[in-house]
């Protein structure tokens, strides 16, 4: 119970922050942690898509990357969730040859507010460069009625579809199984490729410069 508070203390006072990373290899595998589920985002039906990202840009953006292929690819499971009461959830599009970018954020995160509609942006131009990407908000809010207020307000709706976290603590599980540090502060970003693999986390906000960057991410 203290080690979950802690954990929440932390993730409030550095909401923004950059927290170091460790390293990680293989699947994201939950046996190491309970309370976190297996959330595949890829159809495993479909054909691999051939992705060709700059090695550069993900040294330079990510505080852990993977490659798409080979035994060091990371396949995306992502932390345990909880149903929001009260929100009907609308169908997220289909992932198969989409990217998909996950943002861990909480509605008294201002940094995590503030970004949205930049990722947003970032989709919509992806998306007219003929790269279809998804964006999911996976919040870490322990206060239901403050998520269900935000999601009815329909502030989020437009940006990206709204997953509920079971708890600060299981995202600390989560982090740790990738090599993270649990203690990292949000918002955190991850990026996952059409292929359902984890090919990046980062650390803090992003911002306006880093649009060319996101783009060599996905091979543009």
């Amino acid at each position: 119970m203290r080690s979950a508070l802690v954990v929440w203390l932390a993730l409030a006072a550095g909401c923004g922050g950059k927290g170091p990373s460790g390293g990680a290899s293989g699947t994201a595998a939950t046996a190491a942690t309970a309370n976190v589920d297996s959330v595949n985002i890829a159809d495993a039906s479909a054909a691999p898509v051939v992705i060709a990202g700059d090695p550069k840009a993900y040294q330079s953006f990510c505080d852990k990357h993977w490659p798409g292929e080979g035994p060091a690819a990371m396949t995306w499971k992502g932390p345990a969730l909880k149903k929001l009461a009260g929100v009907v959830e609308s169908a997220a599009p289909a992932s198969a040859g989409r990217w998909t970018w996950v943002s861990f954020w909480a509605t008294w995160c201002g940094p995590c507010l503030i970004e949205m509609p930049l990722i947003a942006k970032w989709r919509d131009g992806l998306q007219k460069d003929g790269v279809p990407m998804n964006v999911e908000l996976w919040s870490i809010d322990d206060d239901e009625a403050a998520l269900r207020e935000k999601v009815k307000g329909g502030m989020i709706g437009p940006i990206g579809h709204v997953k509920w976290v079971e708890s600060p603590a299981v995202l600390a599980a989560f982090l740790q199984t990738l090599g993270l540090n649990p203690d990292s502060a949000i918002p955190i970003q991850m990026l996952v490729d059409p292929n359902g693999k984890l090919r990046c986390v980062r650390v803090g906000s992003v911002h306006d410069d880093d649009w060319g960057t996101v783009r060599k991410l996905v091979g543009k």
